[in-house]
């Protein structure tokens, strides 16, 4: 069987290092929930949600072998809380950030990450009790010219 893709392998590393967050001195919220992919509120068996959905890529050439990749990567969130939903949102934001700089080279395979957005759903009347986050990624390594 051939290897993964190195944005697979990455993509399969920030959804483990998500399912590692444990209430503690460091982290305010264990997830409920992790997934590689994107869930509405109402599909959550339980909170806070994070699903990890890969981007856009871009690819250049940096030298006649190597090759300069960043890829994007969108953390979303669900939370719910009845009476503090925006509090329970930005702590929830927080332990995602603080997970992903804990090493944000995913053991070897990239150079840099870099936290590049983050969009809440500003407070909307609609979602209540449950509140929406989007942390925005650009992880970067590099990769011989033949390798996906």
């Amino acid at each position: 069987m051939p290897t993964d893709p190195i944005d697979e392998q990455i993509l399969a590393k920030v959804a483990a290092r998500l399912n590692t967050i444990t209430t503690g001195a460091t982290y305010f919220y264990t997830p409920g929930e992790v997934a590689r992919d994107w869930k509405n509120w109402d599909e959550v068996k339980r909170f806070p949600f994070y699903g990890v959905i890969e981007g856009r890529r871009t690819r250049t050439i940096d030298t006649y072998t190597k090759i300069d990749v960043q890829l994007t990567v969108t953390i979303v969130g669900w939370v719910r809380h009845d009476a503090q939903r925006r509090t329970v949102l930005n702590r929830a934001i927080a332990d995602v950030i603080r997970a992903i700089y804990n090493d944000e080279s995913w053991d070897g395979l990239a150079l840099i990450t870099k936290v590049t957005e983050i969009a809440t759903d500003e407070a909307a009347v609609v979602a209540k009790p449950h509140a929406y986050f989007e942390v925005t990624l650009q992880i970067e390594y590099q990769l011989d010219r033949t390798a996906v």
